[in-house]
């Protein structure tokens, strides 16, 4: 991706937001129909101000490839701000060389009909708050299985993960401890149940220590939910600061020692 790279490092030039907004400025002032239509779907005179404010807001940024292979997903997972990935087929019939057809997903079908769709799309918005607010955290990545979706922080130890996630009607974040057999999880845990009042005075919650995982055996969990959100997907700002700033403080708090323990 060497090129959306080089546009993003362009796009973020001050200079280059201004050669963009001018240029869209200009065409529209040619025709009085085109800058009619755009008046009225912006709801301002100052059509050169709102070029200005779009152009230097963050881009949504769109990748159209022929096929979304396994390996482009993990690429543009690299990026701070996700791009959404478009497959963009042609097909040609052998009888007619001239006669294409064209199949793609619309960006307006990308809308979230499914929770994990609006899964997505929540934890989405929660990595870019991540990268704002810690950019020295660079191993967060956006993770989903065939039913949910989770912000992860990675630790130099398969299954050691820091977590944003939902159980339910509740977001969390966490420490999950995966060590693969019960006994080195329960040792990495209890290291840290020892400094369970200076934890949880840290944390300013109420922290849940889970010596078994209620659900895989072998695993342990500290854990901090929050049930204050009724609906999740209509009060989600609120909910993704309450779980950004939290998984940040806890892995802050927990990873320097978590460093020297998984050594």
């Amino acid at each position: 991706m060497p090129q959306l790279n080089k546009f993003l490092r362009g796009i973020a030039r001050a200079e280059s937001q201004n050669v963009v907004s001018r240029a869209i400025y200009d065409e529209i002032e040619k025709e009085e129909s085109l800058k009619t239509f755009v008046k009225s779907n912006v709801g301002s005179s100052e059509i050169h101000k709102v070029l200005s404010e779009i152009v230097s807001s963050p881009p949504e940024i769109v990748v159209i490839i022929d096929e979304a292979t396994e390996e482009v997903r993990e690429t543009v997972e690299d990026f701070k701000k996700i791009p959404i990935v478009i497959e963009f087929k042609t097909f040609v019939r052998e009888d007619k060389k001239d006669l294409h057809i064209h199949m793609f997903e619309p960006i307006n079908s990308k809308n979230p009909e499914s929770n994990l769709e609006k899964e997505k799309v929540f934890f989405k918005s929660a990595l870019e708050e991540l990268n704002l607010k810690a950019p020295q955290i660079t191993n967060a990545r956006l993770g989903h299985g065939t039913k949910h979706a989770w912000v992860e922080i990675k630790t130099q130890r398969r299954g050691v993960a820091f977590y944003f996630a939902l159980e339910k009607d509740t977001v969390f974040v966490d420490l999950y401890i995966g060590m693969g057999d019960k006994t080195s999880s329960q040792n990495v845990f209890d290291f840290f149940l020892k400094q369970k009042h200076e934890i949880e005075k840290a944390m300013d919650s109420q922290v849940t220590w889970e010596r078994t995982h209620p659900q895989y055996s072998q695993a342990s969990r500290i854990i901090i939910r929050n049930n204050d959100y009724s609906n999740l997907f209509t009060e989600s700002k609120s909910a993704i600061t309450w779980g950004v700033e939290n998984l940040i403080k806890l892995y802050q708090m927990l990873s320097p020692q978590l460093s020297d323990i998984l050594k």
